[in-house]
């Protein structure tokens, strides 16, 4: 008659342990194959978007964006007295945004046209095909 023996609780624990070890593995393997894709797309990208950004016709356009804005600070200051209040008198919701920008520290928007000094409006002109319209209220 055979000996029954009881199983060798390290033998089957032994060979868990090394399927656990072999799929830690794996997946240390597969995580850090995917923070490499992930960090040369990011890299890749970053050098796209500074070529675009750095390409001679980007900084020419804002160049011209900033002689633009230039142009009308002075004009904004030229025309309109110091602490004036005035009123944007152009529907445009980007005009109002770049008035109030260029009215700080200088001149104070207001919302009530009747409460205003002066209208101002951006209108065609001399500043790169834009210009500043301001007149007594």
């Amino acid at each position: 008659m055979r000996s029954q023996r009881a199983p060798d609780r390290d033998s089957g624990a032994s060979g868990h342990r090394r399927r656990t070890g072999t799929s830690m593995r794996l997946s240390c393997a597969f995580l850090a194959a995917v923070a490499v894709v992930t960090l040369g797309l990011g890299v890749r990208q970053d050098l796209q978007v500074n070529a675009s950004v750095l390409s001679p016709a980007a900084v020419r356009n804002a160049t011209a964006a900033d002689k633009q804005e230039m142009c009308l600070f002075r004009a904004f200051r030229r025309e309109l007295p110091e602490g004036a209040t005035f009123y944007d008198s152009d529907a445009n919701l980007g005009h109002f945004q770049r008035l109030a920008e260029l009215a700080t520290l200088w001149a104070v928007p207001e919302q009530n046209p009747a409460a205003a000094q002066w209208r101002v409006a951006i209108v065609p002109g001399h500043c790169a095909r834009i210009g500043l319209k301001v007149w007594r209220a």
